[in-house]
């Protein structure tokens, strides 16, 4: 069985938004996931139901918040999953809440339908560590390895994507998905590896030259 979203917008229009002014133009969207995401969460017997941070969460999200209009989609029950957004996010980081009501059951998967958040595509990035959850646009998805052990502080998953995040929005990329198909295959850590390697090899190439151009001047 195909079970809808509740509404056909999932967003309100840019445009209507309270607190934004008219002339700050649709910035790129950052669609992110919640559970062992952006926290962990794990069942005491004692104490019912626990959730730790992932580390580098606050800074992950203070620093987005800038480029990104942020939405938190989950497929968790909004009356469960909403406090821990609540105690996540107390710099109000995120603009916009969705969860299980908001998502397709096909499958027995509780699925994500960007199609319905009433923003381009082509300048959305979704961070997620289940792909099943995105299948019906996994052009879009940066996966992330699940983060499922709340004593993991050595997690640095976040902290690395985070450049590469706020280059696709520094730089305007009006087709993220065509940008991710150079990843293709890559998880959120692997994308961070590539980078650095370009980096790397893009700064060794402008020694090069510069050495060379020094060495004609010297000869000159």
């Amino acid at each position: 069985p195909l079970a809808k979203p509740a509404h056909e917008k999932l967003l309100p229009d840019w445009s209507q938004l309270p607190n934004v002014p008219q002339d700050i133009p649709v910035p790129h969207t950052l669609v992110l996931d919640l559970e062992n995401t952006l926290v962990s969460s794990t069942w005491d017997r004692r104490y019912g139901w626990r959730h730790a941070k992932r580390p580098g969460v606050d800074k992950f999200l203070r620093e987005l918040a800038q480029y990104y209009e942020i939405v938190l989609y989950s497929p968790s029950i909004d009356g469960i999953a909403d406090p821990v957004v609540t105690s996540l996010d107390k710099d109000g980081c995120i603009m916009h809440r969705l969860y299980r009501e908001a998502t397709y059951y096909t499958g027995g998967v509780h699925v994500k339908d960007l199609n319905r958040l009433n923003r381009p595509l082509n300048r959305m990035v979704v961070i997620d560590d289940d792909p099943s959850e995105v299948q019906f646009n996994p052009e879009n998805l940066i996966r992330v390895k699940p983060y499922a052990d709340p004593t993991d502080r050595t997690d640095n998953t976040l902290e690395r994507i985070l450049p590469f995040l706020v280059e696709i929005a520094r730089e305007g990329y009006n087709d993220v998905p065509g940008l991710l198909r150079q990843y293709e295959g890559m998880d959120a850590d692997q994308i961070a590896d590539e980078q650095d390697r370009r980096i790397h090899e893009l700064r060794t190439h402008r020694e090069r030259r510069s050495q060379q151009g020094l060495g004609a001047l010297a000869r000159g």
